[in-house]
């Protein structure tokens, strides 16, 4: 009987001592759990706290957590102290206290909210901050407050935002309803009331259907009350069942388009008027715009210019119909023309052409920062043969002057001399005309008159030259300063000039020579 009970009572025994080590085990397993969340505040808790070091947050219970998505800044501490400056507007100064009071207690005193009682206090460094109701409550209630406070302020900031924005915002239902508006939209809807009308839910629509994005909106024009236009520029955005509509004024926009499509009509009445070819090319080398005396000049097919051709493609057609000299190296020649726009030279780039058919071209190339090319053509074949016979003609009356006998110098009103002939060089042993600094009246005079002479006809001779309203005619026998004698006469010439000529005592050349060979 003895060894019957002994059996049950170990197995009585190991039973027992299994379901205490369980148990151990089990409470070990949870309070490792506990230590691995680290967590202060249980979650169950609805009190709204806060823990933090320094300025980092160590923890929260879940109500608090949910306030700091109503504040604003990067962090949580900066983010608790704007909700907190709502009830509290000194909140940030009062803390800095704390580490000397270790306790900090206050409570709101906005008339328009709740009281919410704050209590903050530090301990080993950690600052603990706590809100609830006045009654001391920390259910959650306080961050409840604070939250419908924070949603109904954000309200109404965004509401005098779509109020005072200067943008016509409306949301429009699937059936095309205007059932909201912000004010500048009923103050429009306002305006265009029938007298003793007055306003009525669904809106009226201003804006009539359209495709128009944020990517490409729409314009739209309404008239005032005194039937003036007024242009907008109008984007709707799908939203939920409807859409919302926005409305910017586009009357500056409106004008400035408008005047520079005048500009630009005037510049092209103009430029077709223009007797010189005009070619612009862009950044890409490609023709945007030309004139009709392009097609003239340059003997190029107007389909060819329509179809915006590029800058080498204008070249080689004029090289194809002999409207280009031959240049040494085309090529180069046709890189360097087309890098004067990658070089934004502000000097325009110019050459003369003389074509196989006689006629001469002046090509002006002009670049522009943002990349373009223009070049203008122009025929200058009368100008440059004007050039040409004035040339010859300044030659041939330079070769007639030069083949008389006479010494002959020609001077402008204001003294300086102008023209010379090779007898006047041979006589005064230089040519005067051919210094750099001019010569003067009173230089040749000091030239001619012999030291110690009397000056009596000088200074009527250069009083002569100086006032050519006086006597048409002057003339006196003189002695130069090389010992030659001479007569002296002068008389006038058109453009108030004067010409002096050197002869003979009798007007004889033979004689001049006479002396010249003597001298």
């Amino acid at each position: 009987m003895v060894l019957g009970w002994a059996p049950a009572l170990a197995l009585l025994l190991t039973t027992s001592l299994s379901a205490l080590g369980s148990i151990f085990i089990l409470a070990a397993v949870q309070r490792r759990e506990r230590e691995m969340d680290g967590r202060i505040f249980a979650e169950t808790d609805g009190g709204t706290r806060y823990l933090f070091d320094g300025d980092t947050l160590l923890d929260a219970t879940p109500s608090a957590r949910a306030l700091l998505a109503h504040g604003v800044g990067g962090t949580a501490w900066s983010a608790l102290l704007s909700i907190m400056a709502r009830s509290f507007p000194d909140i940030e100064a009062r803390l800095s206290h704390l580490e000397t009071l270790g306790t900090l207690t206050l409570v709101s005193d906005d008339p328009a909210q709740p009281s919410v009682t704050l209590t903050a206090e530090l301990r080993g460094g950690l600052t603990r901050i706590e809100l609830s109701r006045l009654s001391g409550k920390g259910d959650g209630s306080a961050v409840d407050l604070l939250t419908v406070h924070a949603q109904q302020q954000e309200a109404r900031v965004l509401r005098d935002a779509v109020n005072f924005a200067p943008v016509l915002i409306w949301r429009e239902a699937a059936d095309g309803r205007v059932i909201w508006a912000n004010r500048p939209y009923l103050l429009a809807v306002a305006e265009r009331l029938e007298p003793g009308s007055d306003l009525a839910w669904p809106l009226p629509v201003l804006f009539g259907e359209s495709t128009a994005t944020p990517e490409a909106p729409g314009r739209h024009r309404l008239c005032d009350a005194q039937g003036a236009p007024l242009w907008f520029d109008v984007t709707r955005v799908e939203n939920h069942d409807g859409q919302l509509g926005f409305a910017t004024a586009a009357d500056a926009l409106v004008i400035s388009e408008a005047t520079r499509r005048d500009y630009t009509r005037t510049l092209s009445k103009t430029f077709a008027h223009l007797p010189i070819g005009l070619a612009i090319f862009d950044r890409q080398n490609l023709l945007v715009n030309f004139n009709p005396a392009l097609v003239d000049l340059c003997r190029l097919p107007t389909e060819l210019l329509l179809s915006r051709p590029t800058l080498f493609s204008v070249l080689d057609a004029m090289r194809d119909r002999n409207m280009i000299p031959e240049p040494k190296d085309y090529r180069q020649w046709q890189q360097v023309l087309s890098g004067t726009e990658r070089a934004a030279s502000t000097a325009p780039y110019e050459e003369i052409w003389t074509l196989p058919s006689g006629e001469t071209y002046r090509l002006t190339g002009r670049s522009y920062a943002e990349g373009g090319l223009a070049l203008m053509f122009e025929d200058i074949s009368s100008e440059t043969s004007r050039a040409r016979r004035y040339r010859a003609e300044i030659v041939l009356g330079q070769a007639v002057i030069d083949a008389l006998d006479d010494s002959i110098a020609v001077f402008a009103a204001t003294g300086d001399l102008i023209m010379t002939n090779r007898r006047y060089a041979d006589l005064m042993g230089d040519r005067p005309t051919e210094r750099l600094e001019p010569a003067t009246f009173a230089a040749q005079r000091d030239a001619w008159a012999l030291p110690g002479q009397d000056t009596g006809f000088w200074d009527a001779a250069e009083q002569f030259v100086h006032l050519p309203d006086e006597a048409p005619l002057l003339s006196h026998e003189v002695v130069l300063a090389n010992g030659a004698q001479m007569r002296c006469t002068l008389s006038r010439l058109p453009g108030r000039m004067t010409l002096v000529r050197f002869c003979g005592p009798a007007g004889d050349p033979l004689q001049e020579r006479a002396v010249l060979r003597r001298a």
